[in-house]
């Protein structure tokens, strides 16, 4: 299957996953159905896209990928909301922008999606009490930390 990504253009997509976010996503509060979409590109990224309506689709990524050191604690709340009992389970993706000039594309490490893989449920949470903000430079120059 081909997907038309802005700014990547024509990609195939290699496989997908169902995911349910019961709460929605911040913004799209009624869109509950999402695939998560794995791309075959040169770039560590994937698509979700919601099922009701296809035309929202948001490019995300590991946020480790781009920030090792990236660091916050999943609350108990959140564990016990999202049914994970073991850290096997979750996969973690941050939403990424990517404007026409690739070098000012941004992540957004204060609200990561975290998914668990067997229930295929997740939830975008906001992060509080942090150094990280909705729009970190996807590229960091050399020697640049957080």
């Amino acid at each position: 299957m081909q997907v038309e990504v802005k700014r990547l253009g024509n990609v195939k997509v290699t496989g997908s996953q169902q995911i349910v976010f019961e709460q929605g996503l911040p913004g799209f509060e009624q869109q509950k159905e999402f695939t998560l979409l794995e791309l075959e590109i040169d770039l560590p990224v994937k698509l979700l896209q919601s099922v009701e309506m296809p035309e929202i689709t948001l490019l995300v990524g590991d946020p480790f990928r781009f920030y090792p050191d990236y660091d916050w604690e999943l609350t108990e709340h959140a564990q016990l909301e999202l049914c994970i009992t073991d850290s096997s389970q979750v996969e973690v993706l941050s939403v990424i922008i990517l404007p026409s000039n690739a070098a000012e594309a941004t992540i957004n490490l204060l609200a990561p999606i975290v998914i668990n893989k067997e229930k295929q449920i997740a939830k975008q949470l906001i992060l509080h009490n942090t150094p990280y903000s909705n729009r970190h430079p996807l590229i960091r120059a050399a020697g640049q930390g957080e």
